[in-house]
């Protein structure tokens, strides 16, 4: 079986537990810098497709 890296990919962690007082709770994790990324593709993405559908519409 091949690697999760031979494919391109990560692994990451997206969480973890915290243990305090013998008590144990899941905490996730938020990349912040991930989230910015994401959000700026998504952007660009939909002003593609807001400039296509202008063009389309002044034909």
């Amino acid at each position: 079986m091949e690697s999760a890296a031979a494919w391109g990919c990560r692994p990451r962690v997206s969480a973890c537990f915290v243990i305090r007082d013998g008590k144990a709770a899941w905490r996730p994790a938020v990349d912040v810098y991930q989230v910015i990324i994401g959000g700026r593709l998504v952007a660009i993405a939909a002003l593609l497709v807001v400039r296509a559908l202008i063009k389309a519409r002044r034909r």
